[in-house]
């Protein structure tokens, strides 16, 4: 008798695994937070990946991003990159929670070391959860480096939250 190699599919609605199922739901926590504060509404952050324990945002160069006439510089306003950068933060915390969890920045520490006057993505990584504090690493590349090996690195820094 010959071996019946074929498998049955699955069916199209079997069930996920349960950390698939759990970062599905932060994500949509995180696009509802997106959606229903003024000001991250205003900027229209994209949020292009929810891992757990990390998160990968987009952010368009615009009118809105730019900062005001005071100087030479032409780019992103500083204080925006902080905003999102915190942001990405506190987003990668909720994916390393796989919930939303009742959170309060307590710490952002940015370097900036080159411009920012292009599409931009911030990267952010859990490295440290414990039962009350959360760091994520955060970096800031332009877009066109994401898939880079050695993209570059156009700002860096952490961001810490208490959790409750």
């Amino acid at each position: 008798m010959a071996e019946n190699t074929e498998t049955t599919p699955e069916p199209e609605n079997a069930p996920q695994d349960e950390t698939t199922e759990k970062l599905g739901t932060v994500e949509e926590y995180l696009k509802y937070l997106r959606e229903s504060n003024p000001y991250y509404e205003w900027l229209q952050p994209e949020i292009l990946t929810v891992e757990r324990g990390f998160v990968r945002l987009r952010q368009s160069a615009s009118d809105r991003t730019r900062p005001p006439e005071v100087g030479p510089a032409d780019g992103i306003n500083g204080g925006i990159l902080m905003t999102l950068a915190d942001a990405a933060g506190m987003a990668a915390i909720i994916a390393e929670a796989l919930e939303p969890v009742p959170l309060a920045t307590t710490r952002v520490d940015m370097s900036f070391h080159d411009g920012v006057n292009e599409d931009h993505v911030i990267e952010a990584e859990v490295i440290d959860f414990g039962s009350t504090l959360a760091t994520a690493r955060i970096e800031v590349l332009p877009k066109s480096d994401v898939e880079d090996e050695d993209p570059r690195i156009l700002a860096s820094g952490e961001a810490t939250a208490r959790l409750f």
